[in-house]
């Protein structure tokens, strides 16, 4: 979405999660929630998975594979430049230049690091199938 500020994104994208994916999104206000272990633990509060508040960061990681495992979500960070660490965010995208199109603010906090991977030949898709 666009960069500018008062065009009501946050409004929009609240609304849509609402009500066309309530069950299976999850929004987190980046500016309440600054740290990667306060944004991890909104995630898993906001999914009802169990969080008592005094786990390590890495046992929240593991607690969040563990429920994508079993469901897709959709995870909104609103304010994501308002992070204050960025030691374990993650972004994941289908489409190759999708970070790119992160307004220039975000890029330049996030320290990006893009990691391409290519499709696979047919002799590769075999074994996987093979296995």
């Amino acid at each position: 979405m666009t960069d500018t500020s008062g065009t009501e994104k946050t409004t929009i994208i609240r609304w849509i999660l609402e009500n066309y994916f309530r069950e299976i999104s999850v929004f987190v206000n980046c500016w309440k929630h600054r740290t990667t272990y306060e944004v991890l633990k909104e995630i898993l509060l906001s999914l009802q998975a169990p969080v008592h508040g005094r786990e390590p960061t890495g046992e929240l990681i593991k607690e969040l594979e563990k429920t994508v495992k079993k469901k897709k979500i959709i995870v909104c960070l609103d304010e994501l430049d308002r992070l204050k660490d960025f030691d374990r965010l993650i972004l994941i995208s289908t489409f190759y230049h999708a970070l790119m199109k992160l307004a220039t603010r975000i890029k330049n906090s996030l320290a990006l690091v893009e990691v391409e991977f290519p499709a696979y030949r047919a002799d590769e898709l075999n074994d996987i199938i093979d296995d």
